[in-house]
């Protein structure tokens, strides 16, 4: 039995928000629409993105934002501090996923690798994932994150199932 990943949505955008708030303490709010992409994508000036594996599973969450929306809601945060900053949210994110029950009930607990840091942004290519953007102001951090199998995945019969 596969989770449907729109399942994920709303946690991954409640998880998304929590983390700004708790490593930042800034109160960001999702801006709509969230939704489903065949290819996370972050066309960002700044970007963090933290991987995430275990045996059976794959996935990363990507942070990003522009130049100006940096400025808007970091001014007081040099460039290095910035990638800090969104590295240690995404980081968050991740931990927070694996304290959720039902994220955690179907993919159990997932290993972190250290953030990556780009600029000009990070593209989760092949991979079902989610997008959407969270807001203060008219200050914008976009948020992607995907999960996948790292092999055949096993229905409940114990037979295999194509990707």
């Amino acid at each position: 039995m596969d989770i449907d990943i729109g399942e994920l949505l709303p946690i991954m955008r409640a998880k998304a928000c929590e983390a700004f708030g708790s490593v930042l303490r800034i109160e960001l709010v999702p801006e709509e629409p969230w939704n489903i992409v065949n290819r996370v994508e972050n066309p960002c000036d700044f970007g963090a993105t933290v991987g995430f594996a275990n045996e059976s599973w794959q996935g990363a969450c990507t942070l990003g934002i522009s130049s100006s929306d940096a400025i808007t809601l970091f001014s007081h945060l040099d460039e290095d501090m910035l990638f800090d900053a969104l590295g240690e949210v995404g980081n968050t994110v991740c931990g927070l996923l694996s304290a959720d029950p039902h994220f955690t009930s179907f993919y159990g607990i997932l290993e972190q690798t250290p953030p990556l840091f780009s600029r000009g942004g990070a593209w989760l290519a092949r991979s079902t994932g989610i997008q959407g953007r969270l807001a203060f102001g008219g200050a914008h951090v976009i948020f992607g994150c995907t999960v996948r199998t790292t092999g055949p995945r096993r229905n409940l019969s114990g037979s295999s199932a194509p990707n």
